[in-house]
């Protein structure tokens, strides 16, 4: 009989949740979404008609030569040209993309250095709902 079976012990994988969310924590979401149901309940289509959903992603914006593109002419006795490898990482931001029910609103891309914040989403979603007459 092997360990496993004789003491019937069987390795599993803990499931991955975003995070542990404290008594307080749990309380404020179930109150959070109390409110968003009764506003639902008060306004119906209208208010879910005006939600705007956010979400980031790194966009690189490193454009490789083709092969066909680097091409020289060389004298046959000439070495050939090298090419360095570039790193893609250099040429990458984040993106913070908008969206409403038709689709994507507004695209921020977050200047190099400065981070995502509360502050950020306010002077941001300020101007989201302003160009969109939201306010």
């Amino acid at each position: 009989m092997t360990f496993h079976g004789h003491l019937h012990f069987r390795k599993v994988s803990a499931r991955w949740v975003p995070r542990q969310l404290s008594t307080f924590d749990r309380h404020r979401r179930d109150e959070g979404c109390t409110e968003l149901k009764e506003r639902f309940d008060r306004e119906g289509q209208n208010f879910l008609d005006r939600i705007i959903t956010c979400d980031e992603t790194w966009v690189h914006h490193f454009t490789p030569e083709s092969k066909r593109a680097s091409k020289q002419w060389k004298h046959a006795d000439s070495p050939p040209p090298k090419k360095f490898r570039a790193i893609a990482s250099a040429g990458k931001g984040m993106a913070s993309v908008f969206w409403d029910k038709g689709g994507v609103i507004h695209v921020d891309f977050l200047p190099r250095g400065a981070t995502i914040n509360s502050e950020y989403y306010c002077r941001v979603l300020s101007d989201v709902c302003g160009k969109n007459g939201l306010v």
